[in-house]
């Protein structure tokens, strides 16, 4: 005999087929279905599960639609669009030359300088990069070098710094590992010998950059020496240097350094590139 029942769904009677039967048509049958999956995806084991699950299945969906003229048609008019990479990247450097740009840009990096994450990362390669510049020297050292005047250079440098008490640095007109002045595409290595060392204020040595010397003089370079024509030879080099750092012990002085801008104008004009 068939009982009559009350489906849990839609509150209709129906006849049962079992006794355990408790919804009347498919219709309900797929609402309960639906009903105990959201039940289940709102538990934690559901969410880890769902997770998995659709990752997979995005992914496999994702390459066979692709394959579709459907997806063939999106993909023409999307790599059209200017939403591909060249263009975002393009788009970033252009706002960050904005000075909305250059505030976002340095407010971001000044966060991620003082966090645990980037005094972490300063500290594993600031070490690398002291290493390399180190194992530079070396390869870059020939055995003929004289140590002697190298090491004079050093000593007038720190004669300069002690009078002016400006910080000076000695920097290689050619860099061990830098680039031409004319064009930054062609690579240029130099030596660490003598009369490739010279005393700079570290401002100006950190504006040059690993750039070369230009090759002939130009309009930007006011002093005479400042370019790899009218540098001397290395039997002069020492009486060049000693002659550039009287006239840098006369003119970088400590407090005009700091306080006149026409000075710092001067000195620029005269020892740096722009």
């Amino acid at each position: 005999m068939k009982t009559k029942g009350i489906c849990r769904i839609c509150n209709k009677e129906f006849d049962r087929v079992n006794a355990k039967s408790k919804i009347c048509s498919q219709e309900c049958r797929a609402k309960s279905h639906d009903i105990s999956k959201r039940k289940y995806r709102a538990t934690e084991k559901g969410k880890i599960t769902e997770k998995k699950y659709n990752k997979k299945i995005y992914h496999e969906v994702v390459k066979s639609w692709r394959k579709t003229e459907k997806g063939i048609l999106y993909l023409k008019k999307y790599n059209q669009k200017k939403t591909t990479k060249e263009y975002e990247l393009n788009f970033r450097r252009n706002y960050r030359k904005t000075e909305k740009g250059k505030q976002v840009y340095h407010n971001a990096t000044k966060k991620y300088y003082y966090s645990e994450k980037g005094k972490k990362f300063r500290d594993k390669w600031d070490r690398f990069y002291a290493s390399q510049r180190r194992a530079n020297k070396k390869r870059a050292t020939p055995k003929w070098n004289d140590l002697n005047k190298t090491l004079k250079i050093y000593s007038i440098a720190r004669k300069i710094e002690k009078i002016t008490g400006i910080n000076m640095h000695v920097d290689h007109i050619i860099p061990l590992k830098g680039v031409a002045y004319e064009n930054s595409k062609i690579k240029m290595c130099g030596l660490n010998v003598w009369y490739n060392l010279m005393p700079l204020p570290y401002d100006i040595n950190l504006k040059k950059k690993n750039k070369c010397l230009p090759v002939k003089p130009l309009k930007k370079f006011n002093y005479q020496n400042f370019s790899l024509e009218t540098l001397p030879k290395p039997n002069n080099w020492m009486k060049f240097i000693n002659q550039i750092s009287n006239e840098m012990m006369e003119d970088l002085r400590y407090e005009n350094y700091k306080q006149d801008q026409e000075y710092t104008d001067r000195v620029l004009k005269n020892y740096a590139m722009d």
